[in-house]
């Protein structure tokens, strides 16, 4: 029985170039070749280069720019945001880079930009919906997350980030509040796993690569019902373990670095 193999490894997509990804520059690497690398848990890591690059800009951009004109940047990041999405389309290449996915960020720096300036029109504006409509509102946020995948064609590519990024803005408003019937403390476990949820999403792949590789070692079928289950859980428990250490010991200490800053 052969256990000794890299289950991370995969026959489909290119080798990848390390000192790119860890530079945080792979995703480039993946715009020119048009895949994703074989290799996991870079494939997911595209992602994650963008968000290096945008905190990256954002950093700069909040140094230099005074808070009262951030709603200048905000209109006209959105406006390159579609305007670069639209040539990335046309150009037929994969949009995994910043400026395509800026007003992303954009539209989830509203809420907190809005909460800061104007914390009691924000909080009033939010008590004054009733939970019923609160409630509707999150269904129909959801229900967009559900069908979007669903929609395959060119004006959906172009049409959805805005659909989406403007939904989500105005859910995590509805969420942020202190008196929001919605509002979630620290102290929630949603917000305690919200800790390790960079290290979930990286270490999930090569933990789903791993088991299904021992799994099929050992001869067990996943379309049994109680296989599957105790595969889902192993994994969740082993990429939870994961996260947990990554946190502890790599990421808590340079998220302790702000406060020399």
């Amino acid at each position: 029985m052969e256990l000794l193999h890299l289950p991370s490894f995969s026959s489909e997509g290119y080798e990848p170039n390390w000192l790119l990804y860890s530079l945080f520059l792979g995703n480039y690497q993946s715009i020119c070749l048009g895949s994703f690398p074989n290799v996991s848990p870079l494939p997911v890591m595209w992602s994650l280069c963008i968000e290096e690059h945008f905190y990256l800009l954002w950093g700069i951009l909040s140094y230099f720019v005074k808070l009262n004109k951030m709603p200048y940047f905000f209109v006209g990041g959105i406006i390159l945001a579609n305007i670069a999405r639209i040539a990335f389309v046309q150009l037929e290449l994969n949009t995994s880079e910043v400026l395509t996915n800026l007003d992303f960020f954009i539209y989830g720096a509203i809420p907190a930009y809005l909460i800061v300036r104007f914390p009691n029109k924000v909080e009033n504006k939010v008590l004054f919906f009733s939970q019923e409509l609160k409630i509707l509102i999150t269904l129909f946020v959801v229900s967009i997350v559900i069908v979007s995948p669903l929609i395959s064609n060119s004006i959906k590519e172009l049409l959805m980030p805005s659909v989406q990024g403007i939904t989500f803005a105005g859910l995590i408003t509805l969420f942020s509040p202190e008196k929001s019937d919605f509002y979630i403390s620290d102290k929630n476990i949603l917000s305690i796993m919200g800790r390790y949820s960079y290290g979930m999403y990286l270490f999930h792949g090569i933990w789903i690569s791993f088991f299904i590789h021992i799994f099929s070692d050992f001869g067990i079928s996943l379309h049994i019902g109680i296989y599957a289950i105790v595969f889902v859980g192993i994994v969740f428990l082993c990429t939870l373990g994961s996260a947990w250490l990554s946190y502890r010991f790599f990421e808590r200490p340079f998220l302790n670095l702000k406060r020399k800053f």
